[in-house]
């Protein structure tokens, strides 16, 4: 049995343990991608660093509604072989398999890239948030990776208020957008 089997494996034990008890608490599980999303570290295989990794994870649990995903929208844009942001968006929202986001925009794929504010990466984060707005994505939407403090120690509050006030005048102007199509029939503004 090859490594990638033995650890797909292990998550099929872990769910077989782990989902009757989520079920019964009433608590889901998110599975974050390997950041960054590739497949394997040093030799380890990865467990999900794509978007068909995500599938059989589904699979395994049986479709479960208590196994879904923290979608991180940098792990997407940073691996051309992730999969299709946009597309996936509507597919694992239609599915309710999208438990929240991580919202972040990267510099560029991967072998180089870095982690940026949320206007200055190549990713169209207005595109992004009005796909999940469109598929009727309602969850949480989190900010990821604030910036450090000069100094090294902790997240910088400064960059946090920054990210989320950027957030914010985006979620804003997206919905009143969508407001003026709902009162012009539907036309896109």
């Amino acid at each position: 049995m090859s490594s990638e089997e033995k650890i797909w494996d292990s998550f099929k034990y872990f769910l077989d343990r782990a989902l009757p008890v989520c079920e019964e608490a009433d608590v889901r599980l998110a599975l974050h991608p390997n950041d960054p999303p590739v497949p394997d570290v040093c030799g380890v295989p990865s467990l999900i660093w794509n978007t068909e990794c995500y599938k059989k994870a589904f699979a395994l649990a049986g479709n479960s509604p208590y196994l879904g995903m923290k979608m991180c929208v940098g792990c997407w844009l940073e691996s051309e072989n992730f999969g299709d942001l946009m597309e996936d968006i509507r597919t694992f929202t239609e599915q309710g398999k999208i438990f929240v986001v991580h919202f972040r925009n990267v510099s560029g794929t991967m072998p180089y890239f870095e982690e940026t504010l949320l206007e200055d990466g190549y990713g169209d984060m207005h595109a992004i948030l009005e796909q999940l707005a469109r598929c009727g994505y309602d969850g949480p939407l989190n900010i990821d990776h604030s910036f450090f403090n000069p100094d090294g120690k902790g997240m910088s509050k400064i960059s946090e208020a920054y990210f989320l006030g950027y957030l914010k005048g985006m979620l804003g102007g997206l919905e009143r957008r969508l407001k003026l199509e709902k009162e012009n029939g539907g036309k896109r503004a």
